[in-house]
């Protein structure tokens, strides 16, 4: 009886354990912060700048350094203290908080402009960040767009922005020639290498997905775009251990670089396309899920034998639109091993989730 015991009990435990360690997987990797360029640091600038780059009203906004709040009384020394970085909250008109200690990096213009090759004839009316990542050296890469007047190119200004551990700008890149429409994710390939994916304008109703390598200095390695006729996006990415890379896409049809059959060819519906390339750029092998209904794409977890795909299917049960989970299992191939729907409660246990969907292989 024992025995029995402590054999449930080390059950229960690795269990327990194993769903805690999977369900980072489910934690939103998108950091949401925002940079403000100006040069003249004083406090009334700062204000007005989050109204003007930010696009908050400053009377609900409380802005702190280290849990101290910030006043024009105090600004001053901690303004020498901030190391480009301070947090704030945001609350509306009625006192609710909307915002809550979010990160704010604060650049002068010119130690900006400087960085990633504008102009100082250009002003810098804001800078967005579309997505952050930290790196394996503690270093912190940003992408996002420029808007400067007058316009400082044709398409959308888009940039790449290296910090130490410090906070302090090592490199910035301007992308040309390329039309983002959004960034979705950066990761390290290794020490030394880069991957980021996004969406590009193909023309002004159509994006296609774009991923692309490049080194710690910054320097492009190479760059490849994937999509249809219609819309189709990178949604997320894994790196392997012999640096190729997984990549997760939506599509809307079966044409130009889709190889792999899919249900739906309808610019507003979606489905889903694996992608690996090999360490120059080039595509292995491609795989689809389907649906009858809409799908969006949401992660990829990985191990060295197996692929697990999440998204959401979205179905219309007279005229009510229900999301459920579509969980997917791919070998190192892209052989799809099962696909299955799981209906979704309002509070869905995605720890569960993980560990129903390794335990299907």
């Amino acid at each position: 009886m024992k025995k029995v015991s402590c054999l449930i009990f080390s059950l229960v435990f690795i269990l327990i354990c194993s769903t805690y360690v999977e369900s980072k997987i489910f934690v939103k990797d998108v950091e949401l912060v925002d940079i403000i360029v100006f040069n003249d640091f004083k406090y009334k600038n700062l204000k007005d700048e989050f109204l003007t780059q930010v696009g908050i009203d400053t009377d609900y906004v409380t802005i702190f350094k280290n849990n101290q709040k910030v006043t024009e009384d105090n600004y001053k020394k901690i303004v020498n203290e901030f190391e480009n970085v301070l947090t704030y909250e945001y609350r509306d008109i009625f006192g609710k908080k909307v915002v809550k200690d979010r990160t704010v990096y604060i650049f002068s213009e010119n130690e900006f402009q400087k960085s990633v090759n504008i102009n100082s004839k250009y002003k810098i009316k804001n800078v967005s960040v579309d997505t952050v990542y930290n790196d394996t050296s503690a270093n912190r890469i940003f992408v996002g767009k420029v808007l400067t007047e007058p316009k400082f190119q044709e398409n959308k200004d888009c940039y790449i922005l290296k910090l130490n551990r410090n906070n302090k700008i090592i490199w910035g890149k301007m992308f040309e020639n390329l039309k983002i429409n959004r960034f979705n994710k950066i990761i390290n390939i290794s020490d030394d290498e880069y991957c980021l994916i996004a969406s590009v304008y193909r023309n002004s109703e159509w994006t296609d997905g774009l991923v692309a390598k490049f080194d710690k200095d910054g320097n492009f390695i190479w760059d490849n775009c994937y999509g249809s006729s219609h819309i189709d996006d990178f949604k997320d990415v894994v790196a392997l251990n012999n640096g190729e890379i997984i990549i997760l896409a939506e599509v809307s049809n079966g044409d130009g670089d889709v190889k792999v059959p899919i249900t739906i060819n309808n610019p507003l519906n979606m489905d889903l396309v694996l992608l690996k390339y090999d360490v120059d750029g080039n595509i292995i092998w491609q795989s689809s899920i389907s649906n009858k209904n809409d799908l969006m794409a949401l992660k990829i977890m990985n191990d060295e034998s197996r692929l697990i795909v999440f998204g959401e299917v979205f179905e219309n049960l007279d005229g009510k639109i229900v999301r459920n989970l579509i969980i997917s299992g791919f070998d190192m191939d892209g052989k799809r091993k099962f696909s299955t729907v799981v209906n979704s409660p309002k509070e869905f246990d995605y720890n569960f989730a993980i560990w129903f969907s390794w335990n299907k292989f």
